[in-house]
């Protein structure tokens, strides 16, 4: 059975709670365009340095802001950018989803299906990112790094474009090529028009060192660990079906590399996935002071520390 994320009906009638529910579009719009903004200038001041040196530290910050766009597109795929799910889904689709590499239908579907059948080994998309055992065995160190570097290469991308769970099983092979075709199609309009625009700064291969290379591996990365963090439970017994929900208070450092944008309130995002993660530290808040809720999160104190209790605890067992 999947994870049980039923809200105690004293929070759920909160006014309070369901004020958070208010979207801000002018908040969307100012956050999308600052993380494209740091994206162009980072490219920019790489660009202008031209030496090896700039290029690496360059594709390693441009990676991780392209996470950020991700983490904007996981709002987008609850509808949470604008109050006209249109507008959302156009923001998500040409502005976050395809600049990524992302079918935004696909990566929607897959998560809110990840939502619904969350640590279900059939149904839950995202299961083998953070299962322990099979199919992705991810008990101690090595498998944990198997698994990130199998996600590099080429396992993420076939995680996000080609996963079928939850599509009707009585599309014929061409009706399904077709979908795909539709799909892909703003993902290959929008790469193209950005290796235009490197042509136009007549530094074409810059396409492939600042924008594909830190996509597939520090953006890969970043997201491939942080889904792991987000579910894993390392004591021996606890499956994830049973476990509470997990939520980080962690540092600063660590919620700009794993979780911008507020992606360390997991638990109370799944409780509550129609609040904007703008508000989700106010949900916390109140959330902690209904006992239901504080038995359903569980917190950690940072993600690298979850990791070396992750590794110590497998090691002694």
């Amino acid at each position: 059975m999947p994870v049980t994320t039923e809200k105690p009906s004293s929070a759920f009638a909160d006014p309070n709670i369901r004020a958070l529910a208010t979207l801000s579009p002018i908040r969307t719009y100012l956050e999308i365009a600052f993380t494209w903004i740091q994206i162009l200038v980072i490219i920019g001041v790489t660009l202008a340095f031209d030496s090896p040196l700039a290029t690496v530290i360059g594709a390693i910050l441009v990676g991780i802001r392209q996470y950020a766009l991700l983490i904007l597109l996981h709002d987008g795929s609850h509808g949470l950018l604008h109050k006209v799910r249109k507008v959302n889904d156009q923001l998500s689709l040409w502005l976050l989803a395809a600049p990524c590499g992302s079918t935004f239908v696909n990566s929607r579907l897959s998560h809110l299906m990840h939502h619904r059948f969350l640590g279900n080994p059939a149904l839950d998309p995202d299961y083998s990112l953070y299962c322990l055992g099979p199919p992705a065995p991810k008990h101690n160190l090595p498998g944990i790094i198997f698994h990130l570097v199998r996600l590099v290469f080429g396992g993420q991308i076939i995680h996000t474009l080609f996963q079928e769970k939850g599509r009707t099983k009585n599309e014929t092979p061409i009706a399904v090529w077709i979908r795909k075709s539709l799909e892909l199609l703003p993902v290959v309009l929008v790469q193209i028009a950005i290796l235009f625009m490197f042509i136009l700064a007549n530094h074409s291969l810059g396409y492939l060192f600042l924008w594909l290379l830190p996509l597939v591996t520090v953006a890969v990365l970043l997201n491939g660990a942080r889904v792991f963090f987000d579910h894993a439970h390392s004591s021996e017994g606890v499956s994830t079906n049973a476990a509470p929900l997990v939520s980080y208070v962690s540092s600063s450092v660590e919620r700009l590399l794993l979780a911008p944008y507020n992606m360390n309130y997991h638990a109370e995002h799944h409780l509550f996935p129609y609040i904007p993660h703008y508000n989700l530290p106010r949900l916390r808040k109140l959330l902690l002071e209904d006992q239901k809720y504080r038995t359903l999160i569980h917190f950690r104190c940072g993600y690298f520390s979850y990791l070396l209790q992750h590794i110590r605890t497998k090691q002694v067992s």
